[in-house]
């Protein structure tokens, strides 16, 4: 994908992102270069949101309903305020950019930027911007039906991979809730009587714990990983920092 392979291979302090598709102002990219040199931010994020421009200009419901749905629960997930988590307009500094691995394809790679950058703490910024009507007789890619179950996919794949015991947390309570009601009468009627007569409700209430027990543990364990691997990250961005520091000195 171009956007890989720009940050793979071009090396410069700034970098700017911006979709081909004339909805976003060009004379803006020097607004957000001049904020993110000035205040040495991260990332800074062409926000269309903010000033109304977006909902304005755009006509489909379904996709500014998605929009709020993956601001408010990455909001949510990670204590933030971002208003504009899809905007396709982004300046970042070399920091981030060497050292943020692309795994997504589509439209799904703003997300992802996002979350790597909260994440990870990086610095981000957002910077109110126009937004504009695509051109007449060009045609988007975007599609309601298609974007909407990828929005889904996005949405459970943040929770997975970024928050691992609150997703597996989520299904293990689930399961051992269900284990419960059902194992209700079956724990009374062996108070009561001394013998189980719902041999099946036993059996399916057990299961239930079991799955429940088993998804909590895997939350923990992928919760643990995660932040092994967090600290690794940290790590070597340290190290890369004194690595920079250090051949400074030696040209000295």
């Amino acid at each position: 994908m171009a956007v890989r392979k720009a940050f793979s291979e071009i090396d410069a302090s700034w970098y700017i992102m911006v979709d081909a598709d004339t909805t976003y102002p060009a004379d803006a990219a020097n607004d957000l270069l001049g904020i993110a040199v000035q205040n040495e931010y991260d990332m800074v994020v062409g926000d269309r949101r903010s000033g109304g421009a977006y909902k304005q200009q755009n006509k489909r419901l379904f996709h500014n309903f998605g929009n709020n749905l993956i601001t408010t629960v990455i909001n949510i997930l990670f204590r933030n305020n971002l208003s504009d988590i899809l905007s396709g307009y982004r300046v970042f500094s070399r920091k981030f950019v060497k050292n943020y691995p692309i795994l997504a394809t589509g439209f799904e790679i703003e997300t992802e930027m996002t979350l790597h950058a909260l994440d990870k703490r990086f610095s981000i910024a957002e910077v109110p911007i126009a937004y504009y009507e695509r051109p007449e007789g060009s045609v988007s890619k975007l599609n309601t039906l298609g974007d909407g179950i990828r929005i889904l996919k996005t949405i459970m794949w943040i929770f997975k991979d970024f928050k691992p015991l609150l997703f597996f947390g989520a299904f293990a309570l689930l399961a051992f809730l269900a284990g419960f009601v059902i194992g209700i009468p079956v724990i009374y009627e062996y108070i009561e009587f001394r013998y189980v007569y719902r041999i099946p409700s036993a059996v399916l209430s057990t299961g239930c714990m079991i799955v429940a027990v088993v998804f909590f543990a895997i939350g923990l364990i992928l919760d643990t990983v995660e932040k092994f691997q967090r600290f690794n990250y940290e790590l070597q961005l340290l190290q890369n920092h004194s690595g920079k520091y250090a051949q400074r000195g030696d040209h000295k």
